[in-house]
């Protein structure tokens, strides 16, 4: 699953380990160590009872069609939900297909696209979509033939993060249309305009010093040569539930 965002200590478990663990994903090395660090650490600790309750509420109840649907990969509590819930659109039709912004490097060769759950409903995204903190977004694309992807955004601080993949490096998808990604990302409470980027590429690449070149240039756009690059555009605005 992809991680929730805040700014940590170095020195405090991250955002993307503690969401790994509450999926049981930790490698037995890591659970290891993870669970040596919770017991000495409140503020962890605190940080993981956080992101279980936010992971139970997001969990909704749905009446899904007989048809059986399938989703690649490894499907937590919450991904499931909103997996689950864009399944159901998807295969019967309800409300428009996601669409992506339409900024492209190189047009035609993939899309980005995805969908919204807030207040125990889900709704197809689309062009400078308004959202609120806590809400979930579920990704799906296109692609013409197999690309490599990876999904990262520049939020409202400048501070960009990697929604997909989980892995070091860049993963692979499609041939296909309205692929959903096996993962969903909850949004953290930076307002603002943010900018999610899907960076489609023939080869592989590593993740973890293109996420660091965009926070360090986002205006520069600094990705890979030969890549088709689809833009969403979100505004995300404080809640009006108290």
């Amino acid at each position: 699953m992809t991680p929730v965002r805040t700014r940590i200590d170095d020195v405090c478990l991250s955002d993307y380990a503690l969401d790994r663990r509450i999926s049981g994903e930790l490698e037995d090395a890591e659970e290891a160590a993870a669970r040596a660090h919770l017991e000495s650490c409140a503020r962890c600790r605190g940080r993981l009872e956080t992101f279980e309750a936010e992971r139970a509420s997001f969990d909704v109840p749905l009446e899904l069609p007989s048809k059986r649907l399938r989703w690649g990969g490894r499907i937590g509590g919450a991904t499931f939900a909103l997996a689950a819930a864009a399944a159901v659109m998807l295969a019967l039709g309800k409300g428009p297909s996601p669409k992506s912004d339409g900024v492209r490097t190189k047009g035609g060769e993939a899309t980005l696209g995805f969908y919204v759950h807030h207040a125990n409903a889900v709704r197809a995204g689309g062009p400078d979509e308004r959202v609120v903190p806590g809400d979930g977004l579920r990704f799906v694309v296109g692609a013409h033939e197999a690309r490599w992807l990876a999904v990262l955004s520049v939020d409202g601080a400048k501070h960009a993060s990697t929604y997909y993949p989980a892995g070091p490096e860049a993963a692979l998808v499609g041939p296909g249309s309205e692929i959903a990604l096996p993962s969903s990302t909850v949004l953290d409470d930076t307002l603002g305009p943010e900018t999610i980027y899907g960076i489609f590429c023939p080869t592989t690449f590593p993740v973890e010093p293109l996420r660091r070149a965009l926070e360090a240039a986002p205006d520069e756009r600094p990705f890979p040569a030969g890549c088709s690059i689809e833009a969403l555009h979100l505004r995300k605005e404080a809640s009006s539930t108290p």
